[in-house]
Parts: structure tokens; C-alpha cells; sequence
């Protein structure tokens, strides 16, 4: 692993980058983590594209542990990788509701990309499964969760959507009426 981790940082040569990436996500080491989301920010397009598919390798279970501490990161690529993580280990029919809530509060980020990869997790769910969390999300106190989940919302075709959605719509201290 060092020594693809130091191509990685080091090499002049995109393609050298770019295959280091790819020998990181085949060995699925959660060691090699920070090198891949620190390559999401190569210069090089090639590169970055790598690290974001080598990274697709970690969404497991059993290496989901490794993401979350990137949930809280500065960095809006480590983010967007944790999310994405989170929201492909979500769509297994045995995975923990708990996941969900990491996903959710995603949609609230000031970063689109984060939001774009929340919103996808989201609606690669069972609408049984999705319904109950994007209503949760609307109960939520953050208005840009309300608010995702309101945008969410107009894409599911429930009656169980209605009310809390006028409810979100009429709050008088929400900021969430008008995107709603």
C-alpha cells in the first residue's frame, strides 16, 4: 500500500495516478481511505474520476464504519463520498434504518454535489422505505432537510405526503414555505 499511496501523492504522471487509485479500491484497504478522497481533489480529471470509482469499492457494511467520520469533514468531496457510501449500503433490504438518518441530514449541505449524492441514495429506495424518512425529514427542525425532503417529496405520489407538506408550507417560521 505505501507505495501506491506515494504514487498517488507524488507521481507527475496522471495515468500512474489514475492506476494507483485503481489498485487501491481492488485491494479494498480501509488504510488507503484518506490517499482516495484526498485524490477527489487532484487536478486532473482522470485522476479524480478514479478515486471517486475505487471508492464505489468501500460501499459495504463492512467498511462502512470507515465513512463515518468523513460525514463531518470540511472537505465537500469526503463528504460526498461518505454519503454515497452510506446511501448504496442503505438500499440492502437488511440494512439498519439508522443509516438513513446520515443520508437525510445530506440533503441539508451547502455543498450541491453532497446534496445530489443524498438525493440519489434517497430515490434508489422502495418508495415504502423512502415515504417514512423523507416524512421524518419534514418533521425535522433544519429547513434545508425540510426542505430536500419536500423536493423529494414531489416526486412520490402519496397521500400521506399531503398534510405534512401543508404543514411545512403554512409553518409561519419556516424558510422552507417557499421551495416547498
Amino acid at each position: 500500500l505505501p507505495a501506491l499511496q506515494d504514487a498517488l501523492h507524488g507521481d507527475g504522471s496522471y495515468a500512474v495516478r489514475s492506476a494507483a487509485c485503481a489498485a487501491l479500491g481492488r485491494i479494498g484497504d480501509p488504510v488507503a481511505l484518506p490517499s482516495l478522497i484526498e485524490a477527489l481533489g487532484d487536478n486532473d480529471e482522470y485522476v479524480r474520476a478514479a478515486a471517486d470509482e475505487a471508492l464505489g469499492r468501500f460501499h459495504s457494511p463492512k467498511l462502512l464504519f470507515s465513512f463515518r467520520e468523513l460525514l463531518g469533514s470540511s472537505d465537500a468531496p469526503a463528504r460526498r463520498a461518505a454519503v454515497l457510501a452510506y446511501g448504496e449500503v442503505m438500499r440492502s433490504p437488511d440494512a439498519s434504518p439508522g443509516l438513513a438518518v446520515f443520508v437525510v441530514n445530506a440533503l441539508a449541505d451547502d455543498s450541491d454535489a453532497v446534496v445530489q449524492a443524498a438525493e440519489t441514495g434517497l430515490t434508489g429506495l422502495p418508495h415504502e422505505r423512502v415515504l417514512p424518512l423523507l416524512l421524518d425529514g419534514l418533521r425535522a427542525g433544519d429547513s434545508g432537510v425540510k426542505a430536500g425532503c419536500a423536493r423529494l417529496l414531489e416526486k412520490q405520489i402519496d397521500v400521506r405526503a399531503v398534510e405534512p407538506l401543508i404543514a411545512v408550507i403554512v409553518d409561519a417560521e419556516s424558510t422552507v414555505d417557499v421551495r416547498a
